[in-house]
């Protein structure tokens, strides 16, 4: 028999082999670990400015996570409650109500204490900073945000989630 026709007929052989060897492997040691992959965040943007809110969620939908949005603090109140929300981008400065105000509503609910909120405000000063954490935010960053630093928070919020 010449050496193209062994090799053709034991290549069905090689393939059994390989099969039974790794169902072997498998029921042994377990099923081979998957590399991480990053689930989708539930993320809630509240930003008074329409322009800006629009632009905040579309660019976090294009790293593949759910957005919604609202536009003033009690939409944003309301929509978190059904939503619940992952991630909340929260501007600080609206009217009626602010950012550190919702916040602190936010956290008084048992559902959303695990939610991870940054404000965004166009005031950087040490005493707003304070507020800010005292109303339970967690990351304080000033317009204009970095999308670089954006992106690097959702995803480490995203490490911690999945």
């Amino acid at each position: 028999m010449s050496e193209l026709a062994q090799k053709q007929r034991s290549c069905p052989e090689d393939i059994n082999r390989r099969r039974l060897e790794q169902a072997y492997a498998e029921r042994q040691y377990g099923p081979t670990p998957k590399a991480w992959e990053p689930r989708a965040l539930r993320v809630l943007v509240i930003e008074d400015d329409e322009d800006t809110a629009e632009c905040m969620a579309r660019l976090v939908r294009l790293w593949g996570h759910d957005v919604r949005q609202a536009t003033t603090a009690q939409a944003g109140l309301k929509e978190a409650l059904a939503y619940r929300p992952d991630f909340v981008l929260l501007d600080i400065g609206m009217p009626t109500m602010d950012g550190c105000a919702l916040a602190r509503q936010l956290r008084r609910d048992p559902r959303l204490l695990g939610c991870f909120i940054v404000a965004i405000t166009g005031y950087g000063d040490a005493e707003q900073r304070r507020q800010c954490y005292d109303a339970g935010i967690n990351v304080f960053l000033v317009k204009p945000v970095d999308h670089i630093v954006l992106e690097s928070l959702l995803n480490l919020e995203n490490d911690q989630v999945s």
